[in-house]
């Protein structure tokens, strides 16, 4: 997408429209750590930028709608299930891609919903359903696709905007330990521009209607070595890499 589109997308988003579904549990924010500051968004829309402005809406709609479905699998995706008794396989599909009904057809149980649910959650649902025919089976649910598509990976993805290589959402890995400064390897880079020292992550808290603030020096975090400072990023969040003043 070109930058200027994407941009001019994110600046005509509206303040107005807030999300109130809440964030899963454990998704509150790390403490504060050298290199980190964190603050709730309570600034006067004057002292902020134009493209800080365009990150907070961003982290409220767009962001926000990704940070409730980061986890879950959604129609259009595929799946595969293996259903495991005493070690044995006896039920093995092929990829079943959920139709538009969030629907897949298995072995057994026919057509089951399984759409806006995360693996484990449709685990312990196809677990109890197969309860019926086998003695305590062990169900495997596995995601079959491109784990590099935003806009289908089952965990989300964070959106770079400001001073990168290449504005947009990036995938959040299988693995979900996506750092900031790998997410912006991913986006090819600090443009030369960028201000290293000031970047803000924008982590939208969707039970409040607010967003964090996460404000990290970069450059602090490398020169001192603490790895742990390169904070995780969460399913919703909107980086924003500053221009460096001269």
């Amino acid at each position: 997408m070109n930058k200027i589109h994407f941009f001019g997308l994110i600046v005509s988003l509206s303040l107005t429209q807030l999300f109130a579904d809440p964030i899963p549990e454990g998704e509150a924010p790390a403490r504060v750590r050298i290199g980190i500051a964190e603050t709730e968004m309570d600034e006067d829309e004057a002292n902020l930028t134009a493209e800080e402005q365009a990150a907070i809406q961003l982290a409220l709609q767009g962001g926000g709608i990704t940070a409730a479905a980061g986890n879950m699998i959604r129609s259009g995706m595929t799946i595969t299930v293996n259903v495991l008794v005493q070690g044995r396989s006896e039920i093995r599909t092929d990829v079943q891609r959920i139709n538009e009904s969030g629907r897949i057809a298995l072995p057994l149980i026919e057509n089951v919903v399984v759409a806006n649910q995360s693996m484990e959650q449709i685990e312990a649902q196809l677990t109890e359903l197969y309860s019926q025919y086998f003695r305590n089976p062990h169900v495997i649910v596995e995601y079959v696709g491109s784990t590099t598509d935003p806009y289908m990976s089952p965990w989300g993805y964070v959106t770079m905007i400001g001073r990168v290589g290449s504005e947009g959402p990036i995938a959040i890995p299988p693995t979900r330990n996506m750092t900031l400064s790998g997410a912006i390897k991913s986006a090819g880079g600090l443009g030369s521009s960028a201000n290293a020292t000031s970047i803000s992550v924008f982590r939208p808290n969707l039970e409040e209607n607010r967003v964090r603030r996460i404000s990290v020096d970069l450059r602090s975090v490398g020169r001192r070595g603490n790895h742990e400072e390169d904070i995780l990023l969460k399913a919703g969040d909107v980086v924003f890499v500053p221009e460096r003043i001269f």
